[in-house]
């Protein structure tokens, strides 16, 4: 069995409102604030005048009070969703995809529209799990995917993880089609999962990340291009093998 991690790469999920700070204080404030409000609201009526005052002041202090608890709630919470954002991992993202398109000599054009990056976590538990998260959007392309699973027995990525090995996929075929039936042949997919695939990525590269010990992998860093066999250029690999060793450095840092 592997090791147990203290903070392991964690998805998209966020809290709904119920399950924020802010609203439990503002539930655990309403009580107390209505019981002073009847309470001044019934000695008012009967004349109980310093009771009333006193029923009035309560009623003052609980609001403010709550009002600061619902304060505190808030920034504890933002503070909780900052410590969620993958926000530092897209940013190591966006070098690697400028790195990596300079390497492969891309216009600008080229470098937005053929090349993408994204990273999938490995989904807990890390020695025995069968799906991958998408947890970034891809740098590049249409700058979607985030939240997407995958199981951890198919494609590049599953494989990449499981032998905790870099791997590098050249489709050579024009066809779709037959690019579809290598899917499903060689990477494990079905005819569903294939038919939802991109059809212009030719060249397709997957690197591990494990933690700071090496013995666990957290995720892989996923890359690919429309142009044929680009991974295959040395340059290019040295440049995602050398961006990718930061990356790891960042998450062995930032999760683990």
């Amino acid at each position: 069995m592997g090791k147990k991690l203290k903070n392991p790469i964690h998805g998209l999920k966020h809290k709904c409102f119920f399950e924020r700070k802010w609203f439990s204080e503002t539930v655990a404030a309403a009580p107390p604030f209505v019981a002073a409000a009847i309470a001044a609201f019934k000695t008012a009526a009967d004349g109980m005048g310093w009771i009333f005052w006193l029923a009035i002041a309560s009623c003052v202090w609980l609001v403010g009070a709550g009002m600061l608890k619902v304060f505190l709630g808030k920034k504890q919470d933002a503070a909780e969703d900052e410590a969620r954002s993958h926000d530092g991992l897209l940013a190591a993202l966006h070098v690697l995809h400028a790195t990596v398109a300079q390497a492969g000599k891309l216009t600008p054009e080229e470098k937005n529209r053929c090349l993408r990056v994204t990273f999938h976590r490995v989904v807990p538990p890390l020695d025995n799990s069968d799906k991958i998260e998408q947890i970034v959007p891809y740098v590049g392309g249409n700058h979607d995917g985030a939240g997407r699973t995958f199981y951890i027995r198919t494609g590049i990525t599953g494989k990449a993880i499981r032998e905790n090995s870099t791997l590098i996929m050249d489709r050579q075929s024009e066809s779709f089609e037959d690019y579809k039936k290598q899917l499903i042949s060689d990477w494990g997919y079905t005819q569903r999962d294939a038919e939802k695939f991109t059809s212009d990525r030719f060249s397709l590269m997957a690197v591990p990340v494990t933690d700071r010990d090496g013995q666990e992998v957290l995720g892989v860093v996923y890359l690919d291009c429309c142009n044929r066999n680009f991974f295959a250029s040395e340059a290019v690999k040295i440049a995602v093998l050398s961006c990718c060793a930061g990356v790891a450095r960042y998450t062995g840092e930032r999760y683990v």
